[in-house]
């Protein structure tokens, strides 16, 4: 009697580890889940604040662009570069232009710091979950170690 209820006891602590075993792939892929997340949120950051760098530097140049040819004589000759060539331009029509790419760099900037806002909130969500989701697998890892370490006494 006692070999069979050791047998017995033995098949639900192999199911009761198969199952454990299943559980913990699944969190495992959980976290990785949370993991690449995290990383996809932080390269959409990178690459929100890179553009708007990159059109606040290009506001800033087309301001001094702006500033230098309205320091220009109405009757100057001004000439708009077009790929390979040189097209003549009225230096009005230049000075608006420049205007016009100012204003629009600076819808491009607010656009791309109202976009990083909702991006960081969504990282910081993102790297909690993570951070919970690896702290529960750390803590079942250890459980089972535990457990299989108790067994083997």
């Amino acid at each position: 009697k006692a070999t069979v209820s050791v047998l017995n006891c033995t098949r639900s602590t192999t199911r009761f580890t198969m199952m454990a075993e299943k559980d913990l792939r699944e969190r495992q892929k959980q976290v990785m889940e949370a993991e690449q997340k995290v990383q996809i949120l932080k390269q959409k950051l990178q690459q929100a604040e890179a553009r708007a760098r990159q059109y606040n530097t290009e506001g800033k140049r087309a301001m001094y662009t702006e500033s230098e040819l309205k320091a220009l004589p109405e009757d100057a000759k001004t000439y708009k570069a077009v790929g390979r060539m040189f097209i003549l331009r009225p230096c009005s029509e230049m000075v608006d232009e420049q205007a016009k790419r100012q204003k629009n760099c600076k819808d491009e900037v607010e656009k791309n710091i109202e976009l990083k806002t909702g991006l960081e909130k969504q990282y910081v969500e993102s790297e909690a979950e993570f951070t919970k989701l690896y702290k529960q697998l750390m803590e079942e890892l250890k459980m089972m170690q535990e457990q299989a370490a108790s067994q083997k006494k």
